[in-house]
């Protein structure tokens, strides 16, 4: 018979030792077909609580199904909660968010689709303009660079697009945006997507 086990929001950082002594001899026993565990791992995601969820895990029979949780998330380091959310995770518990083709394809074109209907809006409101409220550069600019920048690296503008490659162009030939780029791009081997993002101005003529 098979048999799957599910255990959910260990905590550790928060742990009972005889809970933990307890539930390892209890699944070492039982032997189960396929083993859930769910986070959350880590009561604030630290390495250490990371590193004490990992050894936890090993212990355990195999194979196991991990799924990571809100706690597995840091909650006071900001910069590491906004962008690497589960780096920790990744190092110490599973790189594999998602198994190989499990990419949800209907989300992603939702998400395409969304992304063309924004460079539609934009487009045309470009039309004559230097910067996005005129001719002078403005807080608009400096928000809407980072986003046009990474957008057109995840879906390229094209000949549609003639506006919003030009107003790019000029965004990244401003200095101060110029050396953002620069300063970040030793982190863009960190992005997600294919293809990485490269500092190339692409003025579609």
């Amino acid at each position: 018979m098979r048999t799957i086990a599910h255990i959910s929001d260990v905590h550790f950082g928060r742990t009972d030792p005889a809970v933990v002594e307890g539930l390892v001899k209890d699944l070492s026993e039982r032997k189960p077909t396929l083993l859930v565990v769910s986070g959350d791992f880590t009561q604030r995601a630290r390495g250490r609580q990371y590193a004490a969820a990992a050894a936890f895990l090993k212990r355990l029979p195999s194979p196991q199904l991990v799924v990571p949780g809100n706690h597995d998330i840091p909650m006071f380091d900001i910069i590491r909660r906004f962008f690497f959310p589960l780096s920790r995770y990744r190092k110490y518990i599973t790189d594999n968010l998602r198994p190989a083709g499990g990419n949800d394809a209907v989300g992603v074109e939702q998400a395409k689709s969304l992304l063309l209907q924004t460079y539609g809006v934009a487009e045309p409101m470009l039309q004559g303009k230097t910067w996005a409220m005129g001719e002078d550069f403005t807080l608009a600019d400096c928000a809407a660079a980072p986003a046009l920048f990474y957008a057109n690296t995840v879906m390229p503008f094209g000949p549609e697009q003639k506006n919003l490659a030009a107003y790019l162009d000029r965004l990244m030939a401003r200095q101060s945006f110029s050396r953002v780029l620069q300063e970040a791009e030793p982190y863009f081997t960190l992005f997600r997507l294919e293809p990485k993002p490269q500092i190339v101005r692409r003025t579609i003529s």
